[in-house]
């Protein structure tokens, strides 16, 4: 392997896993009020905690709107050599970590905006407003998923990572597409329940794991 290639791949991991830790611990420490809230118990809570809310939209667009692609851009070339000839399974995880990318910036504009407007903003639409960005968010779990399979597959055919890597990347595809079914309106099965909260924690988590296993390369 290319070792600044591969320098690059692990270190914008490791920096994506560390905005995103400010961001997941404003997110346990504050979470937004599911789908069963009233508009009154939305509108308080983004009028209380609207600078920590927009700090963690900011860390979070950073880390997976912005560094997702570097990653996803080294992961691609790493890939793409271990895989050689067309290198199908390789491009399709490239294309589907941008459309990753780029469908979590869709989600935290929609909450960007909330949080932004949220003063001024008529309580009564709060509801709405979240429900769309609930709903966003679990759409961002099939590109999610498509990424890391894709590259699972490489690494299962051609052993340039350890096979956990890969097993790993199954399950974080299982966890996402699960997820996207959190249709509930209450409880661990709804929009901000248990799985998909998981979700990116579980990306998160094997990110390091790739860092971990490039640097030691």
């Amino acid at each position: 392997m290319d070792t600044r290639v591969v320098r690059i791949t692990a270190y914008s991991a490791l920096a994506i896993a560390a905005l995103f830790l400010p961001s997941i611990v404003i997110q346990l420490a504050y979470p937004i009020p599911g789908t069963d809230a009233s508009a009154s118990e939305l509108a308080a809570f983004f009028a209380d905690h609207r600078t920590s809310f927009l700090v963690s939209v900011y860390l979070t667009s950073l880390a997976f709107g912005g560094l997702l692609i570097v990653f996803g851009a080294g992961l691609w070339a790493i890939l793409r050599r271990a895989e050689g000839g067309a290198g199908v399974w390789s491009a399709i995880a490239f294309a589907a970590c941008v459309a990753t990318a780029a469908a979590i910036l869709v989600v935290d504009a929609i909450f960007l905006a909330i949080s932004h407007r949220a003063p001024a903003l008529d309580p009564a639409s709060l509801p709405l407003f979240v429900d769309v960005g609930f709903a966003a968010n679990l759409m961002t779990a099939f590109p999610n998923a498509v990424y890391v399979i894709a590259a699972g597959i490489v690494i299962v055919q051609t052993g340039v990572m350890p096979r956990w890597i890969a097993y790993g990347a199954f399950l974080v595809a299982a966890i996402h597409l699960l997820s996207a079914m959190s249709l509930a309106h209450a409880g661990a099965f709804a929009p901000s329940g248990v799985l998909p909260t998981l979700a990116p924690l579980s990306h998160f988590l094997w990110l390091i794991g790739v860092a971990v296993v490039l640097l030691r390369k």
